[in-house]
């Protein structure tokens, strides 16, 4: 995503032609997690982590879930109507014990767009923790 050369409308096609590049990279197992993720349920960036390690022998850590998840909303801020449209949950991820989004980065903290759609599905006040 922070390619100079990146088209300001990603077409579907191109965010799975990323995702599936590699067919057996923690990319493409990670967003499936992510995309699993209950209504109703916030799941931990470690918790995916250990999931995606679980499902397929990878050692990925949070930090790379939450890279991904960082390039997740770049998809779909800068995405055409067919990504807008696959509704990712990406609102249901957090930093373990944050289910009211301040540890989120200054962006998304800043449009409040997890915190709202996080009190909208009503765990913000009593969460859910999803561990697969």
């Amino acid at each position: 995503m922070s390619n100079e050369n990146t088209p300001k409308e990603w077409a579907y096609e191109d965010l799975m032609s990323w995702l599936e590049r590699w067919p057996d990279d923690w990319r493409l197992h990670a967003f499936r997690v992510i995309d699993d993720i209950p209504s109703g349920c916030l799941a931990s960036y470690g918790a995916i982590a250990a999931m995606v390690n679980a499902r397929t022998g990878h050692s990925i850590i949070a930090r790379n879930v939450a890279w991904l998840r960082s390039e997740l909303y770049g998809w779909v801020r800068g995405g055409d109507e067919d990504i807008r449209k696959l509704n990712l949950p990406l609102h249901r991820v957090a930093k373990a014990g944050d289910a009211k989004a301040c540890g989120d980065s200054p962006e998304t903290r800043a449009d409040c767009r997890d915190r709202r759609e996080r009190e909208n599905e009503g765990f913000a006040t009593n969460p859910r923790w999803w561990t697969g």
